[in-house]
């Protein structure tokens, strides 16, 4: 998400569920910092990372798109073919089983992620942070380096959405 290095915020529905991107429960609530990291650093996304988070469902080989299209025309084309998940069978059998979600990025520093960014009211806490792991830490310095390239403001006003996106009950 290249928002904040652009001097723009999340939109359209996006300061409701980038914060509610891989959660997970724990005694004092719901935990989970790796939407706002998403979010305030614009961090590209591998397949793996996609899978992890849970924006994606499957992923398939791009030399395999064509022979996808065809497989998920011929499902629906079907006479009495149910108009439900048709495509979900299509869709796992192109499916590449050897992703490993535990090999991504996300997940590999899924603790200091979630240390830097969860529960964070202000920048200047997650910046605080991340200086604090100390120069030992490569992801603390890659994203410090990352935010030192994003607009001040659009990275305020983002977490602030985010924040107030958490607390909605639906997008509307």
């Amino acid at each position: 998400m290249p928002e904040c290095k652009i001097g723009l915020y999340p939109d359209v529905g996006g300061s409701w569920w980038i914060p509610r991107l891989k959660l997970y429960q724990q005694q004092q609530g719901m935990v989970g910092g790796i939407g706002n990291y998403l979010a305030l650093t614009g961090a590209r996304l591998k397949a793996e990372d996609l899978l992890y988070t849970g924006i994606a469902t499957h992923y398939v080989k791009s030399d395999q798109l064509e022979e996808l299209k065809r497989a998920l025309i011929e499902s629906t084309a079907k006479e009495g073919s149910p108009l439900g998940d048709c495509a979900a069978s299509v869709l796992m059998s192109f499916h590449d089983h050897s992703i490993d979600v535990k090999s991504a990025f996300l997940s590999q520093n899924r603790t200091e992620i979630d240390q830097a960014f969860h529960g964070k009211d202000r920048v200047e806490d997650i910046v605080a942070t991340l200086e604090s792991m100390g120069s030992e830490s490569q992801f603390a310095q890659s994203t410090l380096e990352a935010l030192k390239q994003m607009s001040p403001t659009s990275l305020k006003v983002t977490l602030e959405g985010l924040k107030r996106g958490l607390k909605l009950n639906n997008v509307g």
